[in-house]
């Protein structure tokens, strides 16, 4: 989900996945810091686990993995889409 225009007022991907990942990821893409207020997340009441917690599209720390357009991410650890099988619908 995202607004326009992007990224100043941000993008919200509720499952984000890619290639061969074996987790889902939540992550929040926000624009520069300077531009629209720090932003951060913890992993404080959430069961994920927080992979960067700057959500500035354009940080980069490569201590952590973080380049840009990495935004904050939040990793699922009931493996994919929330199931070790993959979705379940019913």
């Amino acid at each position: 989900m995202f607004g326009d225009p992007w990224p100043t007022v941000g993008e919200f991907d509720i499952y984000e996945s890619w290639n061969l990942a074996g987790a889902n990821s939540m992550t929040l893409h926000a624009d520069h810091a300077g531009t629209v207020g720090a932003c951060s997340v913890s992993g404080q009441g959430q069961t994920g686990i927080p992979a960067t917690q700057n959500c500035d599209n354009y940080h980069v720390d490569p201590s952590i993995n973080q380049w840009q357009g990495t935004g904050c991410t939040t990793t699922e650890t009931q493996g994919q889409w929330g199931n070790p099988a993959g979705a379940v619908c019913k």
